[in-house]
């Protein structure tokens, strides 16, 4: 699409290795709210992405044949897969029920060697499409969700609901991840006392609102565990992957003193209302590490990444001025907030690299956490934040 729509419209582009051209560039969406949130690429190059849409199918870009054809109200999810240069809409389709889903920019997106795309959200439909589901009905206000999808987007593999009773709203998936066995990762939050845990490292809600992991089966008919993560306040999980060994990556943030922590970098909370956190556990759901991150003042995690190493990639966002910067690209804060990046060894126990960067302005949101990072073969980190900054350090710019 050469021309937005009306309203919000979702972009996709791709960019050159130099980071100074495009490769191609696209609207996507009809002519309502259109807002994506998760995007992921295949071993040659087709590009899926997801999101939320109010966009009815006589504006959307719906293609035949996809499991569902019909907005069905609200916000409904929507998943799409574009070709490697982004000429052709391989296949589009809305997944939804009858309520909103997605409708906050929850929900991610990841793809296995096969090309079957598993998506992760939030949905309040009591009527949201199921197939072969660990859990076939809604149990709370709202629910997390989790579906597998064909290569071709004709036919749903498998499609669950994951919660508890919490009525807050408070229960999303916000990342998921597949490992070369086919199991499923999914971390998320919720206020439910009453999540369903499965060998669980933490088996009860510690308080308020906590941060879920759960993983299933290849087949999506069983948990191979699944616990809560948190203390006794609010809790969320933000960043989260999985490493060459299926080790569980989760970055977030936190306003609990009483987390769990172990073999940590950083053993207290630092201060101001909330510090980033970053937590490994292994393909059994056992810690290895985890950790706070943060300075006197306000810090969120965003993303996290591993490299083949197993060293971790964490961006963020952060008002403090006292982080212990190490090896810094920018040593000092460039402004009133700025986003950090940090990279640390595989046992948690020291940080390679720590930097600031940001401009004079606000630099990564403070409450809507959205942004992600991605690590190449050799080691160097990509992430995409938010700046308000004029400033904003640029290098070698597509856009100055």
């Amino acid at each position: 699409l050469q021309t937005n729509l009306g309203g919000l419209d979702v972009f996709v582009s791709k960019i050159d290795s130099s980071g100074t051209a495009l490769i191609y560039s696209t609207y996507f969406g009809g002519d309502n709210t259109d807002i994506g949130s998760s995007i992921a690429v295949d071993c040659v190059g087709n590009a899926y992405i997801m999101g939320g849409t109010f966009s009815q199918e006589n504006s959307f870009p719906i293609t035949e044949g996809v499991f569902q054809s019909n907005w069905r109200g609200g916000t409904d999810a929507f998943v799409a897969k574009l070709n490697p240069t982004g000429s052709v809409l391989l296949f589009s389709t809305y997944l939804g029920g009858s309520q909103d889903e997605n409708r906050n920019l929850e929900g991610d997106i990841a793809v296995d060697t096969l090309g079957n795309v598993y998506i992760s959200g939030q949905t309040e439909s009591p009527d949201f499409p199921t197939k072969n589901p660990l859990q076939a009905v809604k149990a709370g206000d709202s629910d997390a969700f989790i579906a597998k999808i064909n290569p071709t987007g004709s036919e749903l593999i498998y499609s669950t609901y994951l919660g508890g009773s919490d009525d807050n709203g408070e229960e999303l998936a916000l990342g998921i991840a597949v490992d070369m066995s086919g199991s499923t990762y999914v971390e998320g939050r919720t206020r439910s006392t009453d999540f369903p845990t499965k060998n669980a490292l933490q088996p009860t809600n510690a308080g308020d609102v906590d941060v879920f992991l759960a993983k299933l089966n290849p087949t999506g008919s069983a948990l191979v565990y699944s616990t809560y993560l948190g203390g006794s306040r609010w809790d969320s999980g933000y960043g989260f992957s999985i490493d060459n060994d299926s080790n569980s990556l989760i970055t977030g943030s936190t306003q609990s003193s009483d987390l769990p922590i172990k073999d940590a970098l950083q053993s207290n909370f630092a201060g101001g209302a909330t510090d980033a956190f970053v937590m490994k556990l292994n393909s059994s759901g056992k810690l290895v590490f985890s950790t706070y991150l943060g300075g006197s003042e306000n810090d969120s995690g965003a993303g996290i990444a591993a490299d083949g190493s197993g060293n971790l990639y964490v961006s963020g966002s952060t008002l403090s001025t006292d982080f212990p910067t190490a090896n810094a690209l920018q040593s000092l804060p460039g402004g009133m907030q700025d986003v950090f990046v940090t990279k640390i060894d595989p046992q948690g126990s020291e940080i390679i690299y720590y930097t600031y960067l940001g401009g004079s302005q606000a630099d990564g949101e403070q409450g809507i956490q959205r942004g992600d990072i991605t690590v190449d073969d050799y080691g160097d980190a990509y992430l995409t934040r938010y700046t308000e900054s004029p400033d904003f350090p640029t290098v070698n710019p597509l856009q100055s």
